[in-house]
């Protein structure tokens, strides 16, 4: 009886969600439909175009620059659970599994934060993939008050898309500098306590 209970309560919250994501889809519909216009996209210009290409190359130099923060922090951890891991065994220290815990929620939660970054950065790097493709695509679906000139409102997007592209790479290195700093200082830590407790065994 009890899992019956258990499978209608699942079954209960898989409907609330199936109808919270429709809601959802049905807002974003409608807000399209309102606040939204498509506007003919026209052949560019060389040096625009050549543009888009430079800002293309600079995306993906920033996407690749995440997967390589998230790389390098999932080493750190894995680095430090390898030090924690050998400490227990040699029966230096006990480890709080609470905070260890913590470390691996931090790590979950700023990889979280990367991908999210990473699926703006994919946003806008398809427009830029986009017209400049050889087959681009025939429309293109701006906010309402957006000039109608294509080739106008590309200009403006370009300069967007440079501003973006400095900030997220500020933001990036800034917080990965202080996220790395924290799992530098759990390492040196551990390290610290390898030194400490093999010089003491070393002196029985």
């Amino acid at each position: 009886m009890q899992d019956k209970d258990i499978k209608n309560q699942n079954n209960l919250k898989d409907a609330e969600l199936e109808k919270k994501e429709k809601e959802r889809e049905k807002a974003i519909k409608e807000f399209i439909k309102l606040n939204t216009k498509e506007i003919e996209i026209k052949p560019l210009p060389v040096d625009i175009k050549t543009d888009l290409q430079k800002q293309a190359k600079e995306l993906e130099d920033v996407k690749n620059e995440i997967e390589d923060k998230k790389l390098k922090c999932t080493d750190q951890i894995k680095s430090i659970k390898e030090k924690l891991d050998g400490l227990v065994k040699s029966g230096g220290i006990k480890v709080d599994q609470e905070q260890f815990n913590q470390s691996q929620q931090g790590l979950e939660h700023y990889k979280q934060v990367l991908d999210s970054l990473s699926s703006e950065i994919d946003t806008e790097l398809n427009f830029c993939k986009d017209l400049t493709s050889d087959n681009p695509p025939k429309t293109l679906r701006v906010l309402k008050d957006s000039t109608d000139d294509f080739v106008e409102f590309t200009k403006t997007k370009i300069q967007s898309i440079k501003k973006y592209i400095k900030k997220v790479t500020k933001d990036l290195r800034v917080s990965y500098s202080k996220y790395n700093f924290g799992l530098e200082s759990q390492k040196r830590r551990l390290e610290y306590l390898e030194v400490y407790l093999k010089r003491i065994k070393n002196k029985k």
